[in-house]
């Protein structure tokens, strides 16, 4: 009884490190939507969850070469790609990745607040706080799983006295 109990919560666990992990999927495909939107003609539609880098990347291209080509999408692609990355070692429980992804939105945030695009800002507030609910549920995990671990070893133990 009392493992399925722990399997069951460490299963909930899981669902919620997964759960603030996914939010950088969905950030690196909204970021390639919004380039591509922006491929054949400059659009003024963009998703507000999409990354500002990219948006600065777009414009960045568009000054360069007069209007906005396929070099802006490529680097556009390797940005998401490297976010989307962090999203699979953070949905794995990796806390640093979720540190890294955080603090590389809350600068890409920065972004939004500079250009004065509040809405864009506050929803990036918004994501950074799903994300950050990732961190207490791993250390959730890692506290169960080291109560586990204790009583397996006090288990053990008593045990070993019983045979001696």
């Amino acid at each position: 009884m009392n493992e399925e109990l722990e399997y069951s919560e460490r299963e909930e666990i899981q669902q919620k490190i997964k759960k603030a992990a996914n939010w950088f999927y969905w950030i690196a495909a909204l970021s390639i939507i919004n380039s591509i939107l922006n491929f054949d003609t400059p659009s003024k539609t963009s998703f507000i969850a999409g990354l500002g880098i990219c948006q600065v990347v777009d414009e960045v291209i568009m000054e360069m070469f007069g209007s906005y080509n396929y070099y802006a999408t490529i680097i556009n692609i390797i940005i998401s790609l490297a976010i989307a990355f962090i999203g699979y070692k953070a949905r794995n429980g990796n806390k640093i990745a979720f540190i890294i992804g955080l603090n590389l939105y809350a600068l890409d945030g920065i972004l939004f607040f500079y250009f004065n695009i509040w809405i864009n800002f506050g929803f990036h507030i918004l994501v950074l706080f799903f994300v950050y609910q990732g961190i207490p549920a791993i250390n959730e995990l890692k506290e169960l799983e080291d109560g586990r671990s204790l009583n397996v070893q006090e288990t053990q133990t008593d045990n070993e006295i019983q045979q001696n």
